[in-house]
């Protein structure tokens, strides 16, 4: 649900979700992350997803695991700050984001990128497949 045409690339909008939606044309904070990304790991953002290797798709959806690397922002001023930081992954800003506010607008917009898997939906599948585990903390499976 997060990236429903994934023969877009990600210069051209595949991620649908909130902010990191049009952020490339906006030079957002997600946008400028999701850059320093892209430069340190060589995602080429003009790619289709369907063309970039899993590990990178899987970098922008789930981040780097902690794994700091140098992020350059630039604010509305032009004023550049550098800062090293790991990249929290689209789908893990999204479930934290999700989890953390007192918005129910916010809650119900993140809210339409996510599912809940219920009874009888993967039912013959073991649990841990259900769930995807970055060191100690467990995202749920999202389209």
């Amino acid at each position: 649900m997060v990236i429903p045409d994934k023969s877009k690339s990600l210069n051209e909008g595949a991620i649908i979700a909130m902010e990191w939606n049009n952020a490339r044309y906006e030079g957002t904070y997600y946008w400028q992350q999701l850059a320093a990304l892209a430069k340190a790991y060589d995602i080429d953002l003009d790619l289709p997803i369907t063309q970039l290797p899993k590990e990178k798709t899987n970098l922008v959806l789930y981040g780097t695991g902690g794994k700091s690397l140098n992020m350059v922002m630039t604010g509305r001023n032009e004023r550049k700050s550098t800062y090293r930081a790991p990249f929290e992954g689209v789908i893990p800003n999204l479930e934290r984001r999700y989890n953390e506010t007192s918005s129910e607008f916010i809650r119900t917009k993140i809210g339409e990128y996510m599912t809940e898997i219920g009874p009888g939906r993967g039912k013959r599948l073991e649990p841990e497949s259900l769930v995807v585990t970055i060191g100690d903390k467990k995202y749920y499976r999202y389209h």
